[in-house]
């Protein structure tokens, strides 16, 4: 890009190790997320924000994705590294659950103490 900008554009692949909410088992999860950052010199975000923040538009059935507001270089620094890292914690399911894996409620016998039986 020009005028300082930068863009970071790829993919974050992992596979982590999990527990499966409805069995207890572990289990592993792919996760394959895109990246696309753009990186802009503070002075010149404001504008570009204005930019981004437009509604998407939509022709017949495409829609045209409008980015997210760059994110700043600080120092000739960026955050790359914590953005990459973000996107890899947003993209993990908070409730694995294996594919076969089937919720069955606990079925308990009543306690006969306090059971009343017919006479």
């Amino acid at each position: 890009m020009s005028d300082g900008r930068y863009r970071v554009e790829g993919r974050v692949r992992a596979r982590i190790g999990q527990t499966c909410v409805v069995t207890l088992d572990p289990m592993e999860t792919d996760i394959d997320e895109p990246i696309d950052l753009i990186f802009a010199p503070p002075d010149q975000i404001p504008q570009m924000a204005i930019w981004s923040t437009r509604p998407r538009k939509t022709t017949g059935r495409v829609t045209q994705r409008i980015p997210d507001p760059p994110e700043p270089i600080e120092n000739g620094i960026n955050r790359s590294r914590r953005l990459v890292t973000d996107a890899l914690y947003l993209a993990v399911d908070p409730y694995p659950r294996k594919p076969d894996a089937v919720f069955e409620p606990l079925v308990e016998a009543p306690d006969p103490k306090t059971t009343h039986l017919p006479r």
